[in-house]
């Protein structure tokens, strides 16, 4: 799923001869799913585009969505997370967007004391959370069954 309607483009072209995937366009504040219709919810890498405000209630979205758990892989804020991406975009890569868009993402993340009261607040269960190694978190709430 994918909100962008260019990435959505590529990522049918790409995928085009892998029938076992399908790419939708939907914003994830407004998903176009039954209740139930997913044994896990897993968001890799999209929390920290939204404000404090909205990542509590889009979890207890998506909580109605999942069965059996949510699963959250994220960034960590940390000033050697900046510099290390900082360094490494302009050693590795000359793509403007990414030069940009890296070292802004891990500006916008949250650290590991504010990822766990945002993700408490969305009050939907059970909170295990585990810091990954470099600069990561993974988060998992399991639901019922």
């Amino acid at each position: 799923m994918e909100a962008d309607p260019v990435s959505v483009a590529v990522a049918r072209r790409l995928t085009r001869n892998l029938p076992e995937i399908s790419v939708l366009q939907a914003d994830a504040r407004d998903l176009p799913f039954k209740p139930a219709s997913f044994d896990f919810v897993f968001c890799s890498q999209l929390l920290h585009h939204f404000s404090e405000g909205e990542i509590p209630p889009l979890l207890k979205k998506w909580s109605a969505l999942a069965r059996r758990a949510i699963l959250v892989s994220d960034l960590v804020r940390h000033p050697l997370a900046y510099l290390g991406i900082r360094l490494l975009t302009l050693l590795f890569t000359r793509n403007e967007m990414t030069r940009a868009d890296a070292p802004l993402s891990v500006r916008r993340s949250f650290t590991i004391p504010e990822w766990r009261e945002l993700l408490r607040q969305a009050a939907i269960g059970e909170l295990c959370l585990w810091p990954v190694f470099p600069f990561r978190l993974l988060a998992l709430f399991p639901l019922r069954g």
